[in-house]
């Protein structure tokens, strides 16, 4: 067991606040604790509010009896229960955390394992919580930047569905006095109009049906994997994957070496962070290089898995031996540069769509000006 779970004698209150919580925990049905999950940001605080507790010397039981009497989601006071009754009956704190896979992965039950093994709990419960932190803080960042196409595309297609299926049906009784001098644009978009028009309610429905097939085919691996291949082959979005991949490898990276992991399985655990499967398949082939004695520098030019400015900062972090360090600067600056890549695709792709919806919708105002232009020509000739 890890020296930060020892009693101090002396810590009588200590003492009754971990009896507290082993009486606590035998009331419950620890059967349920593979099932509860607890969110991202109250993780990274519950690691954080443990690693303060146990830096200024407060015993880790005593830690989780604060954090079952104070938590303000009832799922945390939960976990750190049945956390709290298997360290009472001598168990490990990576086995006991393992016992809950929905709340700690298996990538977050090395490190504490790690943790432990190394007399290094302390820093590595610190280098989960930015973790989690910054990773929750990435994800929300890349729905915001998706959100905004998203939405812009949606309100085109209806307004398309909208002009299509009801403003092009008023004009049907003028277009169908001109006959044979319709304009064979015009002419199309009223067979449009018909179609749209007799199936509007399947129209309304397609988009977000579109959406739930797409997403259901996401899914299964087979879909994941080749939508991911389109999408970070994509212009503009490419960018911006490439550097949040980096970003989540390096800080992976520099998160498992921190805690004393060896390079190879470091790697291994933080090949499925990435995003890109290109990217993905060339760190495999920096695995079986490593494993065939090469350095990570030599194995990463050999493979082209990183930019150079990564090959340089690695290079003098294994002449320096400040592996750990470096990786944690790489990660810093990658994601500082994701952040400005994000930037970037907004600010090039607001114009972009902006150009896309007045091409459409401006096209379809055009052919209806054009034929109530032919129209008005036409009666009054007559």
């Amino acid at each position: 067991m890890s020296p930060m779970l020892a009693r101090p004698p002396e810590a009588a209150a200590n003492v009754k606040d971990e009896g507290n919580v082993e009486r606590r925990s035998r009331t419950r049905d620890t059967s349920f604790g593979s099932k509860l999950q607890v969110p991202p940001a109250a993780m990274g605080e519950l690691l954080r509010n443990l690693a303060t507790g146990l830096d200024a010397g407060v015993p880790l039981m005593r830690a989780l009896s604060v954090e079952v009497e104070q938590a303000e989601l009832p799922v945390v006071g939960k976990v750190c229960e049945a956390i709290g009754t298997d360290l009472a009956a001598g168990a490990p704190l990576a086995e006991a955390v393992a016992k809950h896979p929905r709340t700690f992965p298996q990538l977050l039950v090395n490190l504490i394992r790690a943790g432990e093994q190394s007399g290094q709990l302390v820093p590595v419960l610190h280098d989960l919580a930015d973790f989690i932190t910054w990773r929750e803080q990435t994800r929300k960042t890349l729905r915001k930047a998706a959100m905004y196409p998203a939405i812009v595309i949606t309100a085109v297609y209806y307004v398309v569905v909208l002009i299509f299926g009801f403003v092009m049906q008023q004009f049907g009784s003028l277009f169908g006095k001109l006959g044979a001098n319709l304009p064979p644009s015009a002419k199309q978009a009223m067979a449009i109009s018909e179609v749209i028009a007799g199936n509007l309610v399947l129209f309304v429905l397609a988009w977000p049906g579109l959406w739930l097939l797409l997403w259901a085919i996401g899914k299964t691996h087979t879909g994941s994997h080749l939508f991911l291949r389109v999408f970070c082959r994509m212009p503009i979005v490419s960018g911006v994957v490439s550097c949040f991949d980096l970003a989540r490898l390096t800080r992976n990276l520099a998160v498992l070496s921190n805690a004393g992991i060896p390079l190879l399985r470091a790697m291994q655990l933080s090949r499925d962070v990435v995003a890109d499967p290109a990217l993905r398949d060339k760190l495999q082939l920096v695995e079986d290089e490593i494993t065939g004695g090469k350095s990570l520098l030599q194995a990463a030019q050999d493979t082209e898995a990183l930019p150079p400015r990564a090959l340089n900062l690695i290079h003098v972090g294994e002449e320096s031996g400040q592996m750990p360090a470096t990786l944690a600067r790489l990660a810093a600056f990658y994601r500082e540069k994701a952040g400005e890549s994000v930037a970037k695709a907004l600010a090039l792709m607001t114009p972009i769509l902006s150009l896309f919806m007045a091409v459409i919708v401006g096209g379809i105002a055009v052919i209806v000006l054009k034929t109530l232009y032919s129209s008005m020509l036409t009666l009054g000739k007559g």
